[in-house]
């Protein structure tokens, strides 16, 4: 047997072990997803779970798709009945990109268009698609609603190339107001509670914690899309008035608009500023898809679910925890178009900020001072440290229903819980159990000695049992902590001075690159557990795997023209992600060394995204 087939076994027999797997690969291939952020030149951009981005129409090289130049989000119907749209499947623009036809034509923020010449949108005909029956060039009369009246504009279509981008605000508007209460862009349509951050134009103009906001410049505000775009409307050094509740009483506020800079002064030191002057959060952090998001209960599925959290950081000073879902930072939002990592770009080590997440189905707001990198402690673990659950997996359920099926492993905790084969895990110590990944971050939480309570479904009955869980040491019952066993070859910890493990007892390696077909870009997404969107637009020229003559190693290479946000990540056919790297306004050679046969043979997917675009590969690897 292989050395890496008994390490899977390992993992099987411990979602602790599979944990420590996954992250050994991710620190080798550069995942530090909180590692270095640097300025983000467009602002609030926070975007809700309903969010579509507009860059209409499909861009291609050549330049020959229609281009409106519009940010826009489709908004729920309810919404729409709210701002008195008869049609409710139009985009509400969010923003205006400089250069383009929106913006020769007057379309602004809060404008919400349903209509291009005499074409309506509808549930599946949106903007987007209407916009792809045009050419660069064509004339089109565009029809949208402005603060409750239709209006019409007749327009030029141009393209994509002619857009102003390098324009954008070099100074950050900054309101000062986080939102309290909920993560939901649209669980209330009658306004926005908010907290005051101090320094700030807010709080000069004598606003409070509690006051919903109504109004800002005569703007509608039903939701913290509506104050993302609001925001973004203003400049620095102009007069801002914002129309709120208090108490039950209608009440208003005008003051001058302050920049970030100006509001939050940074406090780092002249050291951390010379490391690179980025700001680290310290979490890894996984992604979900809108079905996972949906059953725990987030209505932004844009968020980061933290799978850990690294030693003397600002996440562990500030009390983050995993399974908290992080999807926003002072007033910022997470969105389609709008990361964590990018707003996160736009803070510098020794700044304070709010962050907002959900623990266990609750909003939840948590100070933290971002730190530099450097500061973080690597945590070396032997078997006495490692708690071990003693579960494997069998499968997850079917017809939206959560939880995990799980066969159980012999004089384990799980069977003295009372946990027997065939058993369903829907909850551990509170936290919902959708897939196998949530399993291994909850036991991963623990300390051996700690209490693990579970609630499980036996034949269609739910049952509760707690216990403190044991160390892999003492489950195994091993002399020493090391447990003297093979599965210990590899002692996958936090420190990386080793490299990665010796591969050299692999034989020969094969593999074959192949493309990923549109028509299969639904099924794949399904099954990586991961949003995608229905074509692949992005152009990426000459990708290529090439072996190197350390077994088991690969180098991936590719070329991208365009310029801008880059991220790299592979996944193994069951969704588990075992590489990533982010580059920040990326463009030109790429090229890494990839460590793919310690994951085995099999099938993984490449996904390349810059833009807002993606590109998807397909690499067939087999060790013999």
């Amino acid at each position: 047997m292989f050395l890496w087939q008994q390490f899977f076994i390992c993992l099987q027999l411990s979602p602790r072990a599979f944990v420590l797997g996954i992250r050994i690969n991710q620190l080798v291939m550069k995942n530090f997803i909180t590692t270095y952020f640097f300025a983000f030149a467009l602002g609030i951009g926070a975007l809700s779970a309903q969010t579509s981005v507009v860059w209409v129409g499909n861009y291609d090289l050549e330049g020959e798709s229609a281009f409106l130049g519009v940010r826009s989000n489709n908004i729920s119907k309810e919404k729409a009945k709210k701002l008195g749209f008869s049609n409710y499947y139009g985009d509400y623009v969010t923003k205006v990109i400089k250069n383009t036809a929106a913006e020769k034509a007057g379309i602004q923020p809060f404008d919400y268009i349903f209509k291009l010449d005499s074409k309506e949108t509808t549930a599946s005909r949106r903007l987007g698609d209407l916009l792809d029956n045009y050419k660069p060039g064509d004339q089109v009369k565009i029809s949208y609603y402005r603060k409750g009246k239709v209006q019409t504009v007749n327009a030029t279509l141009g393209t994509r190339a002619t857009a102003d981008y390098a324009s954008e605000k070099k100074e950050k508007p900054f309101l000062g107001v986080s939102q309290i209460g909920t993560s939901s862009a649209n669980s209330d349509l009658d306004g926005v509670s908010v907290s005051i951050v101090s320094n700030s134009t807010a709080e000069a103009m004598g606003m409070r914690r509690g006051d919903m906001i109504a109004k800002i410049n005569g703007y509608t505000i039903l939701d913290w899309n509506d104050i993302s775009t609001a925001v973004n409307t203003l400049r620095v050094g102009e007069n801002v008035r914002v129309d709120f509740y208090r108490e039950g009483y209608m009440k208003n506020a005008s003051g001058t608009v302050k920049s970030y800079e100006t509001t939050k002064p940074s406090n780092a030191t002249v050291e951390s500023s010379s490391k690179g002057g980025s700001a680290f959060l310290g979490i890894y952090s996984d992604d979900v898809n809108a079905n996972k998001a949906k059953v725990l209960g987030f209505d932004n599925p844009y968020g980061s679910y933290v799978s850990d959290v690294i030693a003397n950081t600002a996440a562990e000073k500030g009390g983050i925890m995993p399974l908290d879902y992080i999807y926003g930072i002072d007033e910022y939002r997470v969105g389609e178009n709008q990361s964590l990592t990018g707003i996160l770009r736009k803070y510098r080590p020794g700044e304070t900020a709010t962050v907002h997440l959900m623990r266990k189905g609750a909003s939840k707001e948590v100070q933290v001072t971002f730190t530099d990198r450097s500061a973080s402690e690597k945590r070396k673990l032997t078997k006495c440290d490692e708690p071990f659950f003693g579960i494997t997996e069998m499968g997850r359920r079917s017809g939206g229903k959560y939880g995990v099926q799980v066969n159980v492993v012999s004089n384990s905790t799980a069977e003295q819980l009372g946990l027997q084969d065939d058993d369903i895990i829907l909850e551990i110590n509170g936290y919902k159990m959708v897939d196998w990944s949530d399993i291994g971050n909850a036991i991963d939480a623990l300390s051996p000695g700690d209490n693990i309570k579970v609630r499980y479904e036996r034949n269609g009955k739910q049952l509760v049992g707690s216990k403190a869980i044991m160390s892999y040491a003492a489950t195994k019952n091993c002399a020493d902590c090391d447990c003297n066993d093979r599965e210990s070859t590899y002692n996958f910890n936090y420190d990386l001075k080793g490299g990665v493990p010796d591969l050299s007892d692999f034989n020969d390696m094969t593999f074959t690159l192949n493309d990923v077909s549109d028509n299969e870009l639904s099924s794949v997404a399904e099954s990586l557990r991961i949003s995608l969107p229905n074509r692949q637009e992005l152009a990426v020229q000459n990708v290529r795997v090439a072996l190197q003559s350390t077994k088991g190693s690969v180098t991936l290479g590719f070329r991208l023209a365009q310029k801008g946000d880059t991220t790299v990540r592979i996944f193994t056919e069951s969704g588990r992600q075992i590489y990533e790297y982010e580059l920040n306004g990326f463009s030109g050679e790429f090229e890494d060394e990839i460590n793919v046969a310690s994951n085995g043979s099999g099938i993984y997917y490449l996904v390349i995204r810059q833009n807002g675009q993606v590109r998807l590969k397909q690499l067939d690897v087999t060790m013999d």
